[in-house]
C-alpha cells in the first residue's frame, strides 16, 4: 500500500523540488501528513510513512524521482 501512496505523490513532489527543493518537498509532505492525522488520527499507517518519508534526508533531497 505504500508503494501506492509514493506512487500517487510522486509528481507533486516532483514539482514541489523545482519550485523550492528539499524544503519545499518537506512542506508537501507535511502537508499531506496534517491531512490524514486530521481525517484518520496519529495512528493511521499514512502517518508513519510521511514522517518517515520528512526525516529521511535521501528522499527529501530527490531520492523520490526513484520511484516507478
Amino acid at each position: 500500500m505504500a508503494i501506492g501512496e509514493l506512487i500517487s505523490i510522486k509528481g507533486l513532489l516532483e514539482e514541489a523540488f523545482l519550485d523550492g527543493g528539499e524544503i519545499a518537498v518537506i512542506f508537501e509532505l507535511r502537508r499531506l501528513q496534517r491531512s490524514i492525522v486530521r481525517g484518520f488520527g496519529v495512528h493511521f499507517w499514512k502517518n508513519a510513512l510521511y514522517e518517515g518519508l520528512c526525516a529521511d534526508r535521501g528522499f527529501v533531497s530527490g531520492g523520490f524521482a526513484k520511484i516507478c
